[in-house]
């Protein structure tokens, strides 16, 4: 089996190659080069009953910009300049604001989406990440990779109003339970949750994941009493009751490196994308097993499944297309071509398009989902990456034992070491669980860290990458993704 590294990137502030169009990589666990795609429905049609144009909002994260589509004619109408490294997009429910994440400036831009332009510029916390608004728009809540905190933004006031601390490390992924009283933010260097009781700002419940695992996204059954968390590095979903905040049950998938779980609309089935073996698992919520696995193409990510649940889009970054999956029959019925890199699909109003960000091409796709065929493809700034949804669209989630996994000898193994050398203040951190190795640092000295992920398939290397980052005033560029391949965060 030939070597397939998808990761593996040097380079200055605005080369591209495997990720990044401007300087390094746009990491992908972590820290990113962004696309988020957000349609945008009219507030009020005008009185005549003609329909308004549906607006699709990208966040280009090498640019340093949103570009705004018109859905109607698949143009560019307007770029929005906003701050360093754009890598997350956040719709309020009514509509009239775009939440902009910037990972690199540590802030979020707030656009009115009425006039297209920047209203405000929030501080944050370091590397901001994702965020999660509440259901009427009062608060968002930003988590800070690198600050070990969260952020609370009242979006009247456009002002930070509370900073709450999690214990984690490396808060990541934000819900918001149904209720608004709980928020649960994804811990990638920690192995937990954190629950957040909103109510009082704090910290309440830090259940585990598993021992060595780095959960990242995660998704919330309908009815709220079930937390699922992917796991990239034990290749497992960790099952949460959200009653009791303790962890009920470890699914180990049918692949490597499960990435983005999305549930079916009545909560019965997860999907899951194992990046690194190329495939689907599908888990049984009521049993919590894997009912079915299929292969997809290269490098799955994220998917979105369609209004009436029969269809799950698949987007492979590595193979630049998109499978479309039967969810009655569990099998893949077309694999679509698109641009190079694609990201996070995303379905317009109406569900008959599908919106895909091509990062690596800079671009976005425009699918048929009648047809399942490309119908327009729209150049866009460099690097769009995240995609996230306005109310009434579907497609992305708006939302105690340790599995062996098998070596590529079949035999299971698990070992941790760690280690500090007392004269660079570094402290070392290697876990294994194969056939995935992980190797983290930490310098005390400057504030930095550095993180590199090798995973193996049989005897067959087949992704390596590895993230660093560096606090320092006067180290504009940031890059910020997270990804089980692609773990890089990194200020310069």
């Amino acid at each position: 089996m030939p070597t397939q590294s998808i990761t593996n990137w040097t380079g200055s502030r605005r080369r591209r190659p495997p990720h990044t169009r401007r300087g390094g990589r746009r990491p992908r666990l972590w820290p990113f080069t962004a696309l988020i795609l957000i349609l945008l429905a009219a507030v009020a049609p005008p009185a005549t009953g003609a329909q308004q144009p549906v607006f699709a909002y990208v966040a280009d994260f090498a640019s340093d910009q949103v570009s705004v589509i018109d859905t109607s004619t698949n143009t560019v109408t307007a770029t929005i300049p906003v701050g360093d490294g754009p890598v997350f997009l956040q719709l309020s429910p009514a509509g009239s604001r775009l939440y902009v994440i910037n990972s690199g400036s540590n802030n979020v831009s707030v656009i009115d989406t009425r006039t297209d332009t920047e209203i405000a510029r929030v501080p944050v916390g370091s590397n901001p990440i994702y965020s999660a608004i509440t259901a009427d728009g009062s608060r968002l809540y930003v988590a800070n990779a690198f600050s070990a905190n969260v952020s609370v933004i009242d979006t009247t006031t456009r002002a930070v109003i509370a900073i709450i601390s999690v214990s984690g490390i490396v808060p990541f992924y934000p819900l918001l339970s149904r209720n608004g009283t709980r928020l649960y933010t994804t811990n990638s260097f920690s192995d937990n949750v954190s629950v957040i009781d909103t109510r009082t700002n704090t910290e309440i419940a830090t259940p585990s994941t598993g021992a060595a695992s780095r959960p990242q996204f995660a998704a919330l059954s309908p009815d709220g009493s079930r937390l699922y968390v992917a796991d990239a590095i034990t290749s497992q979903v960790a099952v949460i009751d959200t009653t009791t905040n303790t962890t009920i049950a470890l699914i180990p998938v049918s692949g490597l490196s499960p990435y983005y779980p999305v549930l079916s609309r009545n909560g019965t089935r997860l999907y899951v994308a194992n990046f690194a073996s190329n495939n689907v698992s599908v888990i049984d919520t009521a049993t919590n097993t894997v009912i079915a696995t299929m292969p997809v193409g290269a490098g799955p990510e994220f998917a979105a499944l369609s209004r009436n649940g029969t269809r799950l889009y698949v987007a492979n970054f590595a193979s630049n297309n998109v499978s479309v999956i039967d969810t009655a029959t569990n099998t893949v019925i077309a694999t679509i071509p698109v641009g190079s890199g694609p990201f996070a699909p995303v379905f317009g109003p109406d569900g008959t398009r599908l919106y895909v960000a091509n990062e690596l091409s800079n671009d976005v796709s425009v699918i048929d989902t009648a047809t399942n065929a490309v119908i327009a493809t729209i150049g866009v700034g460099d690097s769009p990456e995240w995609i996230a949804l306005p109310a009434g669209t579907a497609g992305l989630a708006a939302a105690s034992g340790q599995p062996a996994v098998p070596s590529a000898q079949g035999q299971p193994t698990t070992q941790q070491s760690q280690h500090s050398d007392q004269h660079t203040k570094v402290r070392h951190q290697t876990e294994s669980l194969d056939p995935v190795t992980t190797t983290s640092e930490q310098h005390q000295s400057d504030n930095s860290y550095a993180h590199h992920t090798n995973i193996q398939s049989a005897p067959t290397i087949i992704g390596m990458d590895g993230w660093t980052a560096k606090e320092h005033p006067r180290k504009r560029r940031s890059r910020a993704h997270m990804s089980p391949y692609n773990r890089k965060y990194q200020h310069q």
